[in-house]
């Protein structure tokens, strides 16, 4: 009875109390104004499993809160969604000219909560082109309180820069303080390209 009335309640509505703590969706919800477009962002959620928008409630440190939480897959979705095991993923995105950033080391960083048991969340960066990194291992999952998360990437010859967030499973996820500075930090990314061809006769 409890998960089916977690189910079916409308997204961003309180729910009662003598749910237990392992289905009960945080109140905060409840004043999430959700929009249909950020400015300088894109949002893609191609099975349309998630909402997102700003919280009237919750800040840190005098910050704005992007929130983003699972509602589950579409009455009618906009095509045959997958099977059981696939796992819902959404990304909120912007892309940018990387000329002014070229020849230096910039770090993309945000702090990020999560509440969402079954969910996670990744900074995601890619240097067009070059380098890439979306936090494989070092994502965020299941609970964890106020933590800054970080890419450090360099930018040579790059024609442009995209990063953003990319939320995965059944996940409740605040952002804030997002920075996008230059940095003397170590690189965190991997090379989209070698340099050359390698190891052609499987020697090594």
């Amino acid at each position: 009875m409890f998960f089916k009335q977690w189910m079916n309640h409308a997204p961003g509505t309180w729910l009662p109390s003598c749910l237990p703590s392992q289905w009960r969706i945080l109140t905060n919800f409840r004043s999430l104004r959700r929009i249909d477009a950020l400015k300088g962002w894109k949002w893609v959620d191609g099975y349309k499993s998630f909402e997102y928008g700003v919280s009237d409630d919750v800040h840190y440190q005098g910050h704005k809160c992007l929130v983003t939480r699972y509602v589950g897959p579409p009455a009618n979705p906009p095509f045959p969604y997958p099977l059981p095991a696939y796992r819902a993923t959404a990304r909120l995105t912007q892309n940018f000219n990387a000329v002014q950033y070229r020849s230096k080391r910039m770090k993309f960083s945000a702090v990020i909560k999560s509440e969402g048991r079954q969910g996670s969340v990744a900074l995601g960066m890619i240097v067009s082109g070059l380098c890439q990194d979306q936090m494989d291992g070092r994502n965020i999952s299941g609970i964890a309180e106020w933590k800054r998360a970080e890419i450090v990437l360099d930018v040579p010859e790059s024609t442009g820069i995209q990063f953003g967030f990319i939320v995965q499973g059944k996940a409740e996820i605040w952002v804030s303080n997002v920075v996008f500075e230059e940095s003397t930090n170590e690189t965190t990314g991997i090379k989209l390209y070698e340099d050359e061809p390698q190891n052609l006769d499987f020697s090594e």
